[in-house]
């Protein structure tokens, strides 16, 4: 059982509770009903409060979540990669070739049953609550709510910085603000010019004479954002043969989820976490990551 306490501060003096709870706090409209329904989950100073009762300065208000649910006992041929933790997080690196949830073809190969393995390990019962998805054939990493609380507070809140081999040479930083959608006729490929608003922006790291090592940033989290918007400027990325790119050097989308950014759920400091870079990116490509410690951190700054 998690419980999480809030002040109310002057400025919300007079609210209903449920108007004070999701205005003032990170609390969902999904949270607060698992809390209703649970007997004791609103209280104020120890005395149930009901949604519509008006919330005073200073007064202490008590919520109670429930327990998560017990996971499937099924096994995992994927081991998990815990690369750093706090109270509200695990951050996980996630290999190239792993799905996040079970698909047909992978019904034991998950990141999602990974976990579940790794929770009977330690006996814990969390749920899996991935605050973003990766490709199966984007590695790195991959941040995980411990509970509903934090996975709430921190929802869309996650900075994440991609590496990306694109193919051709870029010099300068860019920025591609263009809609992404599905691809007429397809149930998979995306492509640009409709759909929902996307901005990627980008900065060259290094390069050779065929291959460009990006820092990207997306701004939104389109399906294949950064694979696509790379392709709609001519530079696919290495290895993506859905949008154009060439199975020369590596047999997947060079693209790497590198660097999270995790801010405080409840004060504290903004935490920075990055991943190794995979070994097949720096075989493929061992002249462009030699900027690049065996930890993932820069050995020079672009």
């Amino acid at each position: 059982m998690q419980t999480v306490c809030f002040l109310v501060p002057p400025e919300a003096d007079g609210l209903p509770a449920k108007v004070f709870l999701r205005r003032f706090t990170p609390v969902t409209a999904r949270l607060l009903i698992a809390c209703k329904r649970m007997p004791g989950g609103i209280t104020r100073w120890g005395e149930t409060l009901r949604t519509i009762d008006p919330v005073r300065t200073g007064d202490e208000i008590v919520l109670q979540f429930p327990p998560d649910r017990t996971q499937t006992q099924t096994e995992s041929a994927v081991p998990l990669s815990i690369v750093w933790e706090n109270d509200s997080v695990w951050v996980v690196d996630k290999p190239y070739h792993t799905v996040v949830y079970p698909t047909p073809g992978h019904d034991f190969d998950s990141l999602a049953q990974s976990f579940a393995a790794y929770q009977r390990q330690q006996g814990g019962m969390a749920a899996f609550r991935p605050l973003y998805r990766l490709d199966k054939d984007t590695s790195g990493l991959l941040v995980l709510g411990k509970d509903r609380f934090s996975t709430a507070a921190l929802a869309q809140k996650i900075e994440k910085r991609y590496l990306a081999v694109c193919e051709g040479v870029l010099t300068w930083p860019g920025r591609i603000e263009k809609p992404i959608g599905l691809k007429p006729g397809s149930r998979i490929q995306r492509c640009c010019g409709q759909g929902q608003y996307a901005l990627t922006e980008y900065v060259p790291l290094a390069h050779d004479d065929t291959y460009t090592l990006l820092q990207c940033r997306i701004y939104t989290g389109r399906t294949h954002q950064i694979r696509v918007h790379m392709a709609s400027i001519g530079h696919p990325l290495a290895g993506d043969d859905l949008y154009g790119g060439h199975l020369v050097c590596i047999q997947r989308q060079a693209l790497h989820c590198w660097r999270v950014d995790i801010p405080p759920v409840q004060g504290g400091r903004t935490e920075h976490v990055v991943a190794p870079i995979p070994d097949d990116m720096c075989r493929a490509f061992p002249h462009i990551f030699d900027c690049f410690d065996k930890k993932g951190e820069f050995l020079c700054l672009p």
